[in-house]
């Protein structure tokens, strides 16, 4: 059986146990976990999708969700609404919502790594899970 893992007594899959290779391996709890794991990253990802991040930068204030989405520009400087500061409102309002965007995203990925932790598993795992 599974000749092609030479040297593992019973030929089944190496590092698995006798019986063929899954002696004393769990495929039920395996499965729960993972089930587990789906559910709660499911959680957060809703969660952490309708937490609003808020930045003020350069005048102007930018609210954002986890999901990417700009809930609302508020123009703090009043002086930016002059035709000629035209370029400097554009562009203040590009890093604002960048950062608002940048600080969703950190809080993500601060929330699958404490997912990660808890279950002892790569990160990157759930992160290919969303």
């Amino acid at each position: 059986m599974f000749g092609f893992f030479k040297g593992n007594k019973g030929g089944g899959f190496p590092g698995f146990g006798g019986l063929g290779g899954f002696g004393g391996f769990n495929f039920q709890q395996l499965f729960q976990m993972a089930q587990e794991i789906q559910r709660e990253l499911e959680r957060i990802k809703n969660e952490l999708e309708n937490m609003e991040f808020e930045i003020e930068e350069s005048g102007v204030k930018v609210i954002a969700k986890g999901s990417g989405d700009i809930v609302k520009i508020e123009i703090i400087d009043e002086s930016l609404l002059s035709p000629e500061n035209k370029e400097r409102l554009c562009e203040a309002i590009k890093v604002a919502a960048n950062k608002a965007l940048e600080k969703g995203r950190e809080t993500v990925a601060q929330g699958l790594q404490k997912l990660a932790q808890k279950y002892g598993i790569d990160p990157n795992m759930l992160s290919n899970m969303q």
